[in-house]
């Protein structure tokens, strides 16, 4: 049986891994692509749920190279 206690929490694992080179840039964390993907739902009903998080995740990563 895996003991499980030390594994980091999923929801804070950045996405992009650029936050070590540019410590000013913010992390993409996935409760954000979630969140991004929610409201991608919502005001456009015709994707998937996995479109609706690729669409979200590339979203958040070109905001943060922008800045």
């Amino acid at each position: 049986m895996e003991d499980d206690r030390n594994t980091p929490d999923e929801r804070e694992e950045p996405f992009g891994g650029l936050t070590e080179e540019n410590p000013s840039r913010k992390q993409v964390t996935r409760e954000m692509i979630a969140e991004r993907a929610y409201l991608i739902s919502q005001s456009d009903p015709s994707g998937s749920d996995e479109e609706n998080w690729l669409r979200a995740e590339r979203e958040l990563q070109e905001e943060q190279e922008s800045k």
